[in-house]
């Protein structure tokens, strides 16, 4: 998502107790400290980082299973276990490891969810077909 100029400043005036010539000012110095290689709404979201104001949700958003492609990342899943495998060890040259998968259905479809993460095997038994999880992958 972009956003313009007037939206940052409306956000940024919103958020702290400045009026606007004094965030313009702010966005004018940044313009001038980095000798015009920055545009004006590339100084105002500098500007919005130095005074704390967050301009985008970074609340995770759940996704359903059928909006997922390859090559997203940092994504959070909410569906119902539908199937658990149990714990596989593997040899790979000089190094071992676990791994496991379940099966994470919501009303969109299902998808494997392939677990590698020791802190999260170390308590796989907990896990149970009909559990409702929230994955963050």
């Amino acid at each position: 998502m972009i956003l313009g100029y007037e939206t940052i400043i409306s956000k940024i005036s919103s958020s702290v107790s400045m009026d606007r010539s004094e965030i313009e000012s702010k966005i004018n110095q940044k313009v001038v400290e980095y000798q015009d290689l920055i545009s004006k709404e590339g100084a105002a979201h500098m500007v919005a980082n130095d005074l704390n104001v967050k301009l985008f949700d970074s609340s995770p958003k759940i996704l359903k299973i059928k909006d997922i492609t390859s090559g997203l990342n940092s994504i959070t899943l909410l569906g119902k276990v539908v199937n658990t495998n149990s714990i596989r060890t593997f040899q790979k040259g000089t190094r071992q490891g676990r791994v496991a998968n379940i099966l994470l259905g919501d009303e969109t479809g299902t998808i494997r969810v392939v677990i590698w993460d020791e802190r999260i095997l170390g308590n796989y038994n907990e896990i149970k077909e009909g559990m409702i999880i929230r994955n963050c992958i």
